[in-house]
């Protein structure tokens, strides 16, 4: 199914971005910016790294599990690599909060 094959690119490029969003908040938070713009992005960041990525997690699954070519392996697949996910998640969301609450 086309359709499938662009919601899975489009996955794809959010998982990239999102990765991308990690290490370039976390330099942020490591080179120690300071000012009132950086705490309220600073509020914004720790609030999307918090908030988006279990709702990105939530609607993958349920796109997967609802795909006419879901096999019980594929979702086993799925569901293994939502839990390494969800730990790199956790370790970033500490990172986060270990850097920025710091100072």
């Amino acid at each position: 199914m086309k359709s499938d094959s662009k919601i899975r690119d489009g996955i794809h490029v959010i998982g990239v971005l999102a990765g991308v969003a990690a290490v370039y908040t976390s330099l942020v938070a490591a080179i120690g910016a300071t000012g009132p713009e950086h705490e309220q992005c600073v509020r914004w960041v720790v609030a999307g790294w918090l908030v988006l990525p279990p709702i990105y997690f939530f609607v993958e699954f349920h796109w997967v599990r609802s795909s006419s070519k879901t096999t019980p392996e594929l979702l086993k697949r799925v569901q293994e690599s939502q839990e390494l996910a969800g730990r790199i998640w956790a370790g970033v969301a500490a990172a986060l909060a270990i850097l920025y609450l710091k100072g």
